[in-house]
């Protein structure tokens, strides 16, 4: 702990804030540094290949955690869990094959 009662890490996380002013933004109380989500940044994302491409990995990887979580559960068939974990393959599949669609021609100079 420093002097004032704060961590070395709180003291190097202030060090470490943008110098954007309060309300700006890029500036959000809740999330420090990182931008503020809203709808324009989610249909910029979403704009792009790339930005679509991030999104569907972001998803299919979740889903890979819950089968794996799942598997670990060991759920009966019948159950819930069995239900979700079946539901959560199948997007986990669907999206890969979909990714792997999407970055065939990514290459190619437009």
């Amino acid at each position: 702990k420093t002097a004032s009662g704060h961590s070395r890490w709180a003291a190097r996380l202030r060090r470490c804030r943008p110098s954007h002013p309060r309300g700006s933004p890029v500036h959000s109380e809740r999330s420090g540094n990182m931008a503020a989500l809203s709808l324009d940044s989610f249909n910029a994302l979403c704009g792009k290949a790339e930005g679509r491409d991030k999104l569907a990995r972001l998803f299919q990887y979740s889903a890979r955690a819950f089968v794996g979580l799942a598997s670990l559960a060991a759920p009966k068939a019948g159950s819930k869990l069995s239900l979700l974990e079946g539901h959560a393959r199948t997007a986990m599949v669907q999206l890969a094959g979909a990714r792997r669609t999407h970055r065939w021609c990514k290459e190619l100079p437009v």
